[in-house]
């Protein structure tokens, strides 16, 4: 009898994996995890990993908000010479 793990087990990302993911450099993933800014489990110094739910909560938290409308600039009316 085999046990089908992938159903049952969340996934789980590395650092690159997650970077590709969100189309970022690792780097940056690692500085806002260093920062506290981004969930993440750490199992050592060194591995660092990020679950379903934790990729969930970044894509949240890092919604682009829409632009404000901004009121176009006022055109002036030249005055006629004298």
């Amino acid at each position: 009898m085999t046990i089908q793990t992938e159903s049952i087990a969340p996934s789980v990302y590395t650092v690159k994996e997650l970077a590709e993911i969100l189309h970022i450099r690792p780097d940056t993933v690692l500085r806002y995890c260093r920062e506290k800014r981004w969930p993440h489990r750490r199992f050592n110094q060194r591995t660092m990993r990020f679950t379903d739910e934790d990729l969930n909560t970044i894509l949240e938290m890092t919604k682009a908000q829409p632009p404000q409308p901004t009121t176009p600039p006022r055109r002036r009316t030249r005055r006629p010479s004298l």
